[in-house]
């Protein structure tokens, strides 16, 4: 490893866990400050996800060549829970890439990173005594939250997006579906925006966007379908003055219950899941002295669209 590659990677992990200080933080502002906020429920997950064709838009690559196809194992830890006026969610990712998303300082080695989340639900039932069920709405929330990434390659996209909005949770049988209108800010970081006209650390403001997470049990089978959907509004300029385009996530899985033949529901569940993510961070173009490929151009590299496979395991 070289000198700076170990830079590099102390610096991600100082990131991280400043990142971590903050969400701990949060997370016991928000769940045990008082008696009234304490959890009525919890669970807690370790889940382990591989996928063969990841895409990045700053790698290596020859553009007479189809896209670069990026291997990663990774590793997520999610928790949730309720208490008496709402609910939480944690959940980080840590992920690593094979060579062909390499660290940065001309390493041969893959890349890591980590990307975590954390909402805090209000729910407006709870808070007015008053139930708010039409059709098949189940309940409206007030949702806040954040998220944040580092990561350790030369671009090093560091986010930190707050964001709040309203959040409808729809009646549905055996699981839950939710669905919130968020505004939110964004600050991320460039490490290859070096230039007269260009910052290393842009701030794109405040931009819209729609998220969505359900979890559902496949009627009487020992089958679960759940899965994240979010879509984010274009946000301005990069760092390096190029145009921003609207992103698109969903990951999403079908897990059977291993754990049901042996009389431990819900315990430990296996199965296939599917990642798509068009336009990562709202990058649409090369950043401008960038190494590889065309300053500006639209490049290859923007969307994955992966199988995966998870193994996820309730403590």
């Amino acid at each position: 490893m070289t000198k700076s590659n170990t830079g590099s990677r102390a610096k991600v992990l100082r990131h991280a866990m400043s990142a971590g200080v903050a969400m701990a933080l949060t997370g016991a502002l928000s769940t045990v400050c008082t008696p009234a906020i304490a959890a009525e429920w919890s669970d807690n997950s370790i889940s382990y996800l591989y996928g063969t064709r990841f895409r990045e838009s700053y790698v290596p690559f020859n553009r007479n060549l189809p896209e670069v196809s990026i291997k990663k194992n990774i590793f997520n830890f999610t928790h949730v829970s309720g208490y008496k006026y709402g609910g939480n969610l944690f959940s980080v990712d840590f992920l690593k890439s094979d060579s062909n998303d390499p660290a940065s300082g001309g390493s041969t080695q893959g890349a890591q990173d980590f990307y975590a989340v954390y909402r805090h639900d209000l729910s407006l039932s709870k808070i007015s005594g008053t139930p708010m069920k039409w059709g098949i709405i189940r309940d409206v929330a007030i949702t806040a939250g954040i998220d944040l990434s580092a990561k350790d390659t030369a671009f090093a996209a560091r986010t930190w997006r707050p964001k709040i909005g309203p959040k409808l949770e729809f009646d549905v049988p055996n699981g839950f579906l939710n669905a919130a209108l968020v505004l939110q800010t964004e600050k991320n970081h460039c490490g290859t925006c070096a230039g007269p006209t260009q910052t290393a650390d842009p701030n794109f403001g405040s931009y819209g966007g729609f998220e969505s997470a359900w979890g559902i049990g496949v009627g009487s089978l020992p089958l679960k379908f759940s899965g994240i959907f979010s879509y984010y509004a274009k946000k301005g300029n990069n760092g390096d003055s190029s145009p921003t385009g609207p992103e698109t996530f969903l990951r999403t899985r079908l897990l059977y219950d291993i754990g049901s033949a042996f009389g431990k529901k819900d315990t430990v569940l296996v199965g296939l899941g599917y990642q798509y993510w068009k336009n990562q961070f709202g990058n649409t173009t090369t950043p401008v002295g960038y190494p590889f490929g065309g300053a500006g151009q639209p490049i290859p590299g923007i969307k994955t669209s992966t199988p995966l496979f998870i193994v996820e395991w309730h403590l």
